[in-house]
């Protein structure tokens, strides 16, 4: 199984659910979870938990690719697959899209 599908199964399988034609290369997602991750952790705390939380009620994941933000603009469909997401705070569907991307083998 490539990359790609291994990776949205293990994503859909944690309730964040993920089209394998959503999904770039295996570097690409790296890239671009750990440019969520610097630009989280260089908020302010108050800020980061305040979005963090709204993360999970509301649709606005999707707005860190897009260009004003331009934080991950790579994994446009990861992206919108967290907003999908039910209840699911953005620092919650980081740490599960980094143990699906350290489980995904690909080819």
């Amino acid at each position: 199984m490539e990359f790609a599908e291994q990776f949205a199964q293990l994503m859909s399988e944690r309730k964040i659910p993920l089209d394998a034609s959503a999904v770039p290369e295996r570097d690409t997602v790296d890239a671009s979870l750990a440019a969520i991750s610097n630009w989280m952790e260089a908020m302010d705390p108050s800020v980061r938990d305040g979005f963090d939380e709204g993360t999970a009620e509301f649709a606005v994941c999707h707005i860190i690719g897009e260009p004003d933000i331009n934080v991950a603009p790579d994994i446009p469909g990861i992206l919108e697959a967290y907003d999908q997401a039910a209840g699911l705070m953005l620092s919650q569907m980081l740490t599960v899209s980094r143990e699906c991307l350290e489980l995904a083998a690909g080819d």
